[in-house]
């Protein structure tokens, strides 16, 4: 999985950068006939300002889903349920509305078969207000991307957010 980065205090551009460097990558073909970009973040307003600032730009029109991390687990559980197992439900059963959903997914996308499905539905994924393991190891944000799948070679643009 290719990462790029892009950091700063707020104001500074992160999200207008990630999105205009997202569009470079959809112009030079990374979206085939049918595919979307992802575009993940943590909270509901990071969200929606980020789905605000995609719909803008002509290279994505019609061609993105902007989620926040626990609803894209909550449909991928959907859409895979048969594939979870009893111990996979009272483990995310144990956990936190947010927590439960993302272990859901990452238990799911150990299955080879979903993470091509995945793949093959968002070969390009944007995560924007990030506050991952490399800025905050907490539970809650290792748990979501934990269930990035491994794209070999795909995108991922990670932005973290204005927190210290």
């Amino acid at each position: 999985m290719t990462f790029d980065f892009f950091e700063g205090a707020a104001g500074t551009g992160k999200t207008h950068n990630l999105v205009g460097c997202a569009g470079e990558i959809v112009q030079d073909g990374a979206l085939g006939e049918g595919h979307k970009l992802l575009a993940l973040t943590f909270m509901n307003g990071a969200r929606r300002r980020l789905d605000a600032r995609l719909g803008e730009n002509p290279a994505f029109r019609r061609r993105f889903d902007c989620q926040t991390f626990d609803v894209f687990a909550r449909t991928l559980a959907a859409r895979r349920r048969s594939l979870i197992t009893p111990a996979m439900q009272t483990q995310a059963d144990a956990l936190s509305e947010f927590d439960g959903p993302c272990a859901l997914a990452a238990g799911l996308l150990e299955n080879e078969a979903v993470r091509k499905w995945v793949a093959r539905s968002f070969p390009l994924i944007l995560v924007d207000e990030a506050q991952g393991p490399r800025r905050t190891p907490d539970a809650r944000s290792s748990r979501a991307f934990a269930f990035l799948p491994d794209r070999g070679g795909g995108g991922c643009l990670p932005v973290p957010s204005q927190r210290t």
